[in-house]
């Protein structure tokens, strides 16, 4: 049984502060750098969440995003990889059943899998958008609706977990 996700309950009001908070959460390593080539699936098994990722926008004039009830979307234009959904079933209604190391797939457009495995979240309100020109290396953030009336954002931080090719391995290739 899964307990409620780590999760900070202030709403952040700085783009320095989610970023402090990825930052410190986050572990980097300059020779296990994530690469994903257009992903079109993320799935946590854990959660029995497995879905498909479309592109998706966000325009900060209107403050409207790219959504539909059925997919996830990959921010394009984010500087650390952000997937967003709708807080429903068959999207992301699980999320807040994760816990700290569950693991995530990314499967990208040439059938690569991509691990990561989840650190922390933390709130924002749905004006803010500052953290999307925040780099954090090795980074992948969820986002979607949280609260009784979905009237706040709940970010989730993962950071990439390299895949370790044993010499067993390879000599099997």
């Amino acid at each position: 049984m899964h307990t409620q996700q780590e999760q900070k309950n202030v709403v952040l009001s700085s783009n320095e502060s989610a970023a402090q908070l990825i930052t410190t959460k986050a572990k980097t390593s300059m020779d296990d750098e994530m690469k994903i080539d257009t992903p079109v699936r993320l799935s946590i098994k854990s959660l029995t969440i497995d879905v498909d990722i479309k592109p998706g926008t966000y325009d900060s004039r209107a403050r409207t995003w790219t959504l539909d009830n059925h997919n996830v979307f990959m921010m394009e234009g984010s500087r650390t990889p952000l997937i967003y959904g709708h807080n429903k079933t068959g999207i992301f209604k699980n999320l807040s059943n994760i816990t700290r190391g569950d693991i995530l797939h990314i499967t990208d457009r040439n059938g690569y899998d991509s691990t990561f495995s989840y650190i922390t979240a933390f709130n924002v309100s749905p004006s803010e958008s500052n953290f999307l020109n925040d780099s954090h290396p090795n980074t992948l953030l969820l986002m979607t609706c949280t609260g009784p009336k979905f009237e706040a954002r709940s970010i989730l931080v993962f950071t990439y977990e390299p895949t370790k090719i044993t010499e067993s391995e390879l000599s099997r290739l």
